[in-house]
C-alpha cells in the first residue's frame, strides 16, 4: 500500500497521462489484496 501511494505522488508530479490510467487500477488492486486476505478468509 505505502509504494502504491509512493507511485501516485511521483506520477502525478511527473505524468500526468499515467495517473489517469493509474487511478481506476490501482483502487482496485488494494481492494482486490485486502478481499483475500482479511475480508475473503471470513466470508
Amino acid at each position: 500500500m505505502g509504494g502504491c501511494h509512493r507511485q501516485r505522488r511521483l506520477m502525478k508530479g511527473r505524468r500526468e497521462r499515467l495517473v489517469k490510467r493509474a487511478q481506476p487500477a490501482e483502487p482496485a488492486r488494494t481492494a482486490a489484496l485486502r478481499q483475500p486476505r482479511g475480508r475473503g478468509v471470513s466470508p
